[in-house]
C-alpha cells in the first residue's frame, strides 16, 4: 500500500515585540509569575507547551494547550503532530473544546470568546483526513475564538523558562522546569525522558530520535562546535562529515554500511542523522568477552568484508578504525553495519580496483592532502605497518583489523595483547592450541595476520575462501 501524501502547514512566525498583546511573553509581569508560581504541579504540567510527543492522543493533546486567563488567550503547541486517522481529527477538536469548558464552568458555552495562538511548527495532516479535520478546526474557530494567531516554539519558549527561572530565584521560590523533548531540525523528535543518550565521545553525544516526516528511528550524532574548536579538531570533524555524505551518495548503498541520511549545522553545533541501528554494538563494556559460534561470526563477517569492500572499491574511502565497538546490530540483530567514520580516509580514486585486478601497491601513498600522520584508531587493531609508521597503509590495514575483530568474535579475546606481540606476530593464544576453531577459520586468519602487507590476503581473496563458502 501506497503511502499516504501529507500536507504541510507553513508558519508564519510571529515577532517577538508582538506576542505581548496576546499574553505570550508577559514574563516580567509579577502578577502571571505569582499566578503560575503557586499552581499546583498538576496545573504547571498542564501549561507546559513543552511536552513533545507526536501521538495526537486526548492525554497528550491536554499537555499541550494552555489557557491564560490574564490575556483571555489559549495556547497551543501542536508542534511536530501528525494527524493521521479521523480518530486524531476528532481527539484535537475534543481537547480543545475540552480545555475551554474547563475554564469557563459557569458560563454559558455560547459566550466563551478567546483569543488563540497557535503553534504549527513542523504539523502535518494526512491528506485521506484534511477535509473531516478542516471542517472540525473551522467549527471550534467560528464557536469559541475572537482572533486567532501562529507563533513558533524555536527560540521564545526557551527564552521564556530561562526568564522565569532567574525571577523565582530572585524571589527564593524554587521551580523545576524541564523540557522533555526537543526537535531537531524541526523534523527530528529527541525524547530526552525516554533515552538521554546512546553513545558520549569526546566532543558528541549521539541520542535516540524519531523523524516526524517518516515515524522512522534515527541516531542524531550531536556534535559540540565549541568543544570541537578548542581541541583544534575543526577540520578533523568536517573531514567525517564529508566522507559520510560521500558513502551516503553513493549508488547503490550498501545494507552493512550505516547511511547519513540529514545533515543540519547551528551555530553551536552539528548534527548527523543516521540510520538507528538498535541491536548496539558488536561489543560493549558488557559484552567485551562474548563469544560468537562459527556460523554466526561466519554470517557477521561476511557482511562485515562485503561492506569493507564496497567502500574500498565503489568509494574510495579507508575505514582506519575498524573494531567490534564500531559495528553495530540492526534492530532484529541478524545484519550488521560498519559505523563511525571519524578516523577514515579517503584515497585517490587510481587505486580502485575490480574484480580481476588487485591493487598496486606502489599506488598506495597516493593519499589525498587530508591525510594525518600518526596512528589513529584503536592500538590492539592496528596493523604492524601502522605502529611501525611506513608508507603505504591501504586497503591492506583495514584487512589486519578484519583479522581482529574475527579472532575476537571466534575466541572472545584479542589475538595480540601488546604492540611488540603484534610486531612480532605472536598471538596471545596461539591458534595451533584453539581446538574450538576449525581448520579453515584457522588457516584464514593465518593468511590475514602476515607482517608483510604485500603479502596479506586481498578482500577479494577473503571472499572466495572456503572458510566463508562452506555451512
Amino acid at each position: 500500500m501506497a503511502q499516504a501524501q501529507s500536507m504541510r502547514i507553513q508558519t508564519r512566525q510571529v515577532e517577538p515585540s508582538a506576542y505581548e498583546s496576546y499574553g505570550i511573553s508577559p514574563m516580567t509581569k509579577p502578577s502571571f509569575l505569582t499566578t503560575y508560581a503557586t499552581a499546583s504541579t498538576e496545573e504547571q504540567q498542564r501549561n507546559s507547551v513543552t511536552i513533545l510527543n507526536p501521538e495526537p492522543s486526548l492525554n497528550n493533546l491536554y499537555n499541550r494547550i494552555r489557557y491564560n486567563k490574564e490575556h483571555n488567550t489559549l495556547l497551543i503547541n501542536m508542534e511536530g503532530i501528525q494527524v493521521k486517522t479521523v480518530q486524531h481529527s476528532m481527539n484535537v477538536n475534543a481537547a480543545v473544546v475540552g480545555v475551554l469548558k474547563s475554564h469557563f464552568v459557569d458560563v454559558e458555552e455560547s459566550q466563551i470568546r478567546v483569543h488563540c495562538l497557535i503553534n504549527y511548527d513542523d504539523f502535518h495532516v494526512a491528506d485521506e483526513v484534511m477535509e473531516h479535520y478542516s471542517e472540525m478546526v473551522k467549527g471550534v474557530q467560528q464557536k469559541y475564538y475572537k482572533t486567532v494567531a501562529r507563533f513558533t516554539t524555536s527560540s521564545i519558549i526557551a527564552k521564556q523558562h530561562a526568564k522565569l527561572q532567574t525571577y523565582m530565584q530572585q524571589k527564593d521560590v524554587e521551580i523545576n522546569l524541564s523540557v522533555d523533548a526537543r526537535l531537531v531540525g524541526n523534523r527530528y523528535l529527541v525524547e530526552l525522558s525516554k533515552e538521554p543518550s546512546i553513545g558520549e565521545g569526546t566532543y558528541g553525544i549521539v541520542y535516540f530520535a524519531v523523524c516526524q516526516q517518516t515515524g522512522s528511528k534515527v541516531a542524531i550524532k550531536q556534535l559540540n562546535k565549541q568543544r570541537i574548536e578548542k581541541l583544534d579538531m575543526m577540520d578533523f570533524v568536517r573531514r567525517e562529515v564529508r566522507i559520510m555524505k560521500r558513502i551516503s551518495s553513493s549508488t547503490p548503498r550498501h545494507p552493512n554500511v550505516v547511511q547519513l541520511l540529514d545533515f543540519i549545522e547551528t551555530d553551536r553545533s552539528m548534527y548527523l542523522i543516521l540510520e538507528y541501528c538498535g541491536g548496539g554494538p558488536l561489543e560493549s563494556i558488557h559484552t567485551e568477552h562474548m563469544q560468537y559460534s562459527e556460523p554466526q561470526a561466519k554470517r557477521y563477517f561476511g557482511q562485515m568484508v562485503s561492506a569493507l569492500r564496497h567502500l574500498h572499491n565503489e568509494v574510495g574511502i579507508l575505514h582506519r578504525d575498524l573494531q567490534l565497538p564500531n559495528i553495530c546490530l540492526d534492530d532484529e540483530r541478524d545484519a550488521i553495519k560498519i559505523c563511525d567514520f571519524g578516523m577514515s580516509q579517503i584515497f585517490n580514486k587510481t587505486i580502485f580496483y575490480k574484480d580481476d585486478e588487485e591493487p598496486r601497491m606502489d599506488k598506495m601513498t597516493n593519499y589525498s592532502s587530508d591525510d594525518e600522520s600518526g596512528i589513529r584508531g584503536n592500538l590492539y587493531y592496528a596493523s604492524p605497518e601502522v605502529l611501525l609508521g611506513k608508507s603505504g597503509k591501504g586497503t591492506e590495514t583495514d584487512v589486519w583489523a578484519l583479522g581482529v575483530c574475527l579472532y575476537k568474535m571466534l575466541t572472545g579475546f584479542l589475538p595480540f595483547s601488546t604492540a611488540q606481540k603484534i610486531l612480532m606476530n605472536t598471538f596471545t593464544s596461539p591458534l595451533d592450541d584453539e581446538e574450538d576453531l576449525s581448520p579453515t577459520a584457522k588457516d584464514l586468519l593465518q593468511r590475514i595476520f602476515v607482517s608483510d602487507p604485500t603479502q596479506r590476503i586481498t578482500i577479494d581473496a577473503i571472499l572466495e575462501h572456503p572458510w566463508l563458502n562452506t555451512l
